[in-house]
């Protein structure tokens, strides 16, 4: 594996994004539940048969109404396609007794959304009924890596109706707010990144992870997917930029609640140091390996001459090596 700087470290969650369609129409092949509100523009196909024979593809017009010819108008915008057939049926029996009335959904009309700030390319964008804010980012090529991920806004005529944190998501896999369904006008407001800590060491997962003001050691180095095996947590040295400019090293001790800083630099070291107390036969023995130093003891203790040496051994010669 290519060995980790922190210069070579990216903003961890900008490439959830990357290798999505950005063509949502399959939605449109979904079928539709009697609980979905009608909405203006909006096509219904309405089949009467019996008293009055007709079959027409009516859209839903400027005032929520559609016009049956021969019944007239009827308000639908609103209702649940249930609560609109049931309307509609009541409307033509009314009027021709004995006609039967069938109402499916014909089609169903997008909704223009706005994604701006911090994505590749902030404008507008169609959407089927069921967009959510993570297919309007994804519509918008995804976020820069100068991007927060944390404060995604959604505005609702001049309201922010939510604020949503993408680590919900890429962290706890918590779809939450992220499938939140869009509506018509809406606006998705991405910010800039603002506060970010790095780490590298001992962790899982090496990146750069965005901060908020409640964010201390434990919560990036569970960003980080936690320590490996060889992680020595209480030595974990950062590397924080003062006011000065100049760059001091902290060690926390251990200390899993220490506050973090923007820019802040997290190495966890590994708790192997180098090996001391030892040496090691190696060649053409049946006994190589490591053995753990004696000063009261001879090689002879460690290598028997009649037992140890191989048929290929040569004995004329040996090489002993010492640092």
């Amino acid at each position: 594996d290519e060995i980790k700087t922190f210069d070579t470290l990216d903003l961890f969650g900008v490439d959830i994004f990357s290798g999505y369609v950005t063509d949502f129409n399959f939605y449109e092949n979904m079928p539709i539940g009697g609980d979905y509100k009608l909405k203006i523009g909006d096509v219904l196909r309405v089949l009467l048969f019996g008293g009055l024979e007709q079959d027409a593809e009516l859209d839903i017009d400027r005032r929520g109404h559609v016009v049956i010819e021969e019944v007239g108008s009827v308000q639908v915008a609103g209702l649940t396609l249930d609560d609109a057939s049931k309307k509609i049926t009541q409307e033509v029996s009314d009027n021709y007794y004995g006609t039967e009335v069938v109402i499916s959904l014909k089609q169903i009309r997008a909704k223009q959304v706005f994604v701006i700030g911090n994505v590749h390319v902030p404008g507008s964008y169609t959407l089927n009924t069921f967009g959510t804010v993570l297919n309007g980012l994804i519509s918008a090529g995804g976020i820069k890596d100068t991007s927060s991920l944390r404060t995604i806004k959604v505005i609702r005529k001049k309201n922010e109706i939510a604020e949503i944190d993408l680590y919900n998501l890429l962290i706890d896999g918590d779809t939450g707010l992220v499938d939140l369904v869009l509506q018509d006008g809406d606006s998705v407001v991405v910010g800039g990144l603002e506060k970010s800590a790095s780490i590298l060491g001992e962790v899982q997962r090496p990146s750069i992870y965005e901060i908020k003001d409640e964010d201390n050691l434990g919560s990036i180095i569970s960003y980080a997917l936690g320590v490996n095996a060889f992680a020595d947590i209480n030595n974990i040295s950062i590397a924080r930029i003062l006011p000065s400019g100049k760059t001091t090293v902290l060690n926390p001790n251990g200390d899993l609640n220490f506050s973090l800083k923007n820019g802040d630099k997290i190495t966890v070291n590994s708790q192997i140091g180098e090996k001391t107390n030892y040496f090691s036969i190696n060649g053409r023995v049946r006994n190589a390996g490591e053995y753990t130093f004696n000063d009261n003891k001879v090689l002879g203790d460690y290598l028997n001459l009649e037992r140890d040496l191989l048929e290929s051994t040569y004995v004329g010669l040996a090489v002993l090596k010492r640092f």
